[in-house]
């Protein structure tokens, strides 16, 4: 994670990320366990919904995406656009625990979507 990375967001010119394709993360989780601490996507997130509009993709493994919601409708209320991909790599969760020992089981990442706030919907592409 980039710790400075909110404050080179906000250096940003408002406007600036509309319509840009913003990919959260390619490499790693933005909802890593040390997230609910530095809250780093979330002040990522905060900005890009005061300030911008973009067409903004997040890929995780963790339930804990939904703490979002309100933001990922701020964005789309804006006119931006929000997709989320929530990883699954197998179906057998002893296979995951062998290749994701520390990630949230199937069950807890599948539960964390379902119980998702009733005024979050899925964004359309």
């Amino acid at each position: 994670m980039k710790e400075n990375a909110v404050e080179l967001l906000k250096r940003r010119r408002p406007g600036s990320l509309d319509g840009k394709l913003i990919y959260m993360s390619s490499v790693t989780d933005a909802y890593q366990p040390v997230e609910r601490k530095l809250k780093l996507t979330q002040g990522l997130l905060e900005i890009l919904a005061e300030r911008h509009r973009p067409k903004l993709v997040v890929q995780t493994r963790s339930p804990d995406v939904v703490r979002n919601a309100g933001r990922f409708r701020e964005i789309v209320a804006r006119g931006g656009r929000v997709q989320i991909n929530l990883t699954v790599t197998t179906d057998d969760e002893d296979v995951r625990k062998a290749f994701e020992p520390l990630c949230p089981s199937n069950a807890r990442r599948l539960s964390g979507l379902a119980s998702r706030p009733a005024s979050c919907h899925p964004c359309a592409r």
